[in-house]
């Protein structure tokens, strides 16, 4: 869209929330509007503000501005990262894109990869940008804004830091806040000139998300839940939680089955969303609901995503935070060096003792793990979800481990937030998560799933006001209880049965996703000769790690993440 005289043009992917308030204020400075278009605020707001227009936006976008006058391109993603955007620079162009597939349509975008980078995407089960598996293509960071022009190249800079710690008011004034600032977010997702209808997974958060969808819109929301064969009769399954939550707000429900045979034509649409690869199996079960809310009639969907990062849903994050708390002085009388000394011995056998035992539940939240990381003077936690923790690197590739270390990423981001040691750590542990595992696995796996139908995603938990009023929850209550403020404010809207019920993932099924059918095709890509050339992994480990699946279906996610990896290598390499 451009202005007036088409002196400037945007194209952007996403929802800005506050665009009737911003055309107004436009309208009163004297710009002219052609639609109704949000979008189009962007145009003039850059007229009026420039750069700085990304802190007028409310919302979820992707976008970048042609300047004619000023001769250069004008780009930024949204503060966390709901929408991407990918970038190839080179001495004939600069080229973006919300998918990488479309810059290797390029004749002078290699598909070449960055081998370097396979330790991070085992580690993450994605890349980390600013990198990402191709050579010449890069994705611009969360809460990041750029420019390009003739003369001065290409230069980035981060327009958004998370929100402060603040001073708290009393238990019951920060729950009040949190409600407030979360019945604001839904209801201004609500607006739209489609359908919406939420993802419901019958816990509290995607249960709040409908209870407050059905106080603005009424009855009738539409809601969708995937399960699998014989979640019907499970009491402890998404299906029956989610049933509860429907017929208390009386919601269009939708029971989303997915077997064996409705999952073969999700693998199909695995390779279309592995141009940069996320290797949780939850994408696939995402692709489906989004598949079915499209064929439903339903073109947005608001979701869940972000409430455990700000508010402390973690297991693991939350024991690490309870042990700090308790063992803060211990660390205080432990010399660094003297860390890195038992660390060492421990790491060689010393006296046959084994600390690989880890006190939080995190595969690489080991004992060991923790006294390496604070020897050297690190954080003890580098986020949730590692898949491929380092020894279980070294041992799929063996004498080629590439030398780079997947941790390196964190570091840099945690330096790059002013003030990030002074926190409260609780804050430092759900700022890891929220600055690489949600922008970087869940908010992606989300918006390819969707994308690929159609469907726009939009996560309430994520607005600016949401996360002020989250980390203004002071430390001790919200270490003392995974999400008791939330709950607190949940305990006015949701049944008992949905408050008390113990947090669980996205639901995925051993059965459905290693049927015989499924493994074959997992063989097939993650054992394949040039894959394996390509990769250094040793094969005889890649094979073990397909034969577990066969034998204990529960532990796929490991080879799910390779099968992941042989999609990006055999359809876009």
């Amino acid at each position: 869209m451009s202005n007036e005289d088409g002196t400037v043009s945007v194209v952007c992917n996403g929802e800005i929330y506050n665009a009737d308030d911003l055309r107004r204020e436009l309208e009163d400075k004297g710009h002219r509007f052609r639609s109704t278009c949000d979008v189009e605020v962007i145009v003039h707001l850059f007229e009026e503000h420039g750069p700085d227009l990304v802190h007028r936006l409310e919302g979820m976008f992707s976008l970048v501005v042609h300047d004619v006058v000023g001769r250069r391109l004008f780009g930024a993603r949204d503060r966390l990262g709901k929408k991407p955007l990918y970038y190839a620079h080179s001495p004939r162009r600069f080229a973006f894109a919300s998918e990488p597939k479309a810059l290797l349509a390029l004749p002078d975008v290699s598909r070449q990869p960055r081998i370097e980078q396979l330790p991070s995407y085992l580690a993450f089960n994605c890349v980390p940008g600013p990198p990402t598996l191709h050579r010449d293509i890069e994705k611009l960071p969360p809460g990041t804004r750029f420019e390009v022009s003739s003369g001065r190249g290409l230069r980035r800079d981060r327009f958004w830091i998370p929100p402060p710690t603040s001073s708290p008011g009393s238990p019951v004034d920060v729950t009040d806040a949190v409600g407030d600032s979360l019945e604001r977010s839904v209801r201004k997702r609500t607006t739209a000139d489609v359908r919406v209808g939420a993802a419901l997974s019958g816990g509290v958060d995607s249960g709040l998300v409908v209870a407050l969808m059905s106080e603005a819109l009424g009855t009738g929301v539409p809601t969708f839940t995937i399960g699998y064969p014989g979640d019907e009769a499970n009491p402890a399954s998404d299906v029956r939680h989610a049933r509860v939550v429907a017929e208390r707000f009386a919601t269009e429900h939708h029971e989303l089955i997915l077997d064996r045979d409705a999952f073969g034509a999700v693998l199909d649409d695995l390779p279309g969303m592995a141009d940069d690869p996320i290797g949780a199996p939850s994408q696939a079960a995402l692709a489906h609901l989004a598949r079915h809310a499209r064929a439903a009639g339903v073109t947005v969907l608001q979701v869940g995503e972000g409430s455990d990062e700000a508010f402390g849903g973690y297991a693991h994050a939350h024991r690490l935070c309870q042990l700090h708390e308790r063992l803060s002085g211990f660390g205080r009388l432990l010399p660094r060096r003297f860390a890195g000394m038992l660390s060492r011995a421990f790491a060689s056998g010393l006296a046959g003792i084994a600390i690989s035992a880890s006190p939080i539940g995190s595969s690489d939240g080991t004992l060991l793990e923790a006294l390496r990381r604070y020897a050297k003077g690190e954080l003890v936690y580098w986020g949730h979800g590692i898949v491929f923790c380092p020894p279980e690197q070294e041992r799929l590739f063996g004498e080629r481990l590439p030398p780079d270390d997947p941790y390196d990423r964190l570091r840099e981001r945690v330096a790059a937030l002013p003030g990030f040691r002074r926190r409260p750590f609780p804050d430092q542990v759900a700022l890891v998560d929220m600055l690489l595992e949600l922008p970087e696995r869940l908010l992606m796996r989300l918006d390819r799933a969707t994308m690929q139908h159609g469907v726009e995603a939009r996560a309430p938990f994520l607005d600016p006001d949401v996360l002020a009023a989250a980390f203004r929850v002071p430390p001790a209550v919200r270490t003392a209880n995974p999400k008791g403020v939330l709950r607190a404010y949940a305990g006015r809207k949701l049944p008992a049965a949905i408050l008390h019920r113990e947090k669980v993932g996205f639901p995925t099924s051993a059965t459905v996703f290693t049927a015989p059918e499924v493994l074959a095709r997992m063989r097939e890509r993650a054992l394949a000769r040039p894959f394996l050339e390509l990769t250094g992994f040793a094969p005889d480990r890649v094979r073990e790690l397909l034969a577990a699946c066969e034998r204990r279906p529960a532990g796929f996610a490991h080879a799910w993440s390779l099968y992941t990896l042989g999609l990006w290598f055999h359809h876009w390499v």
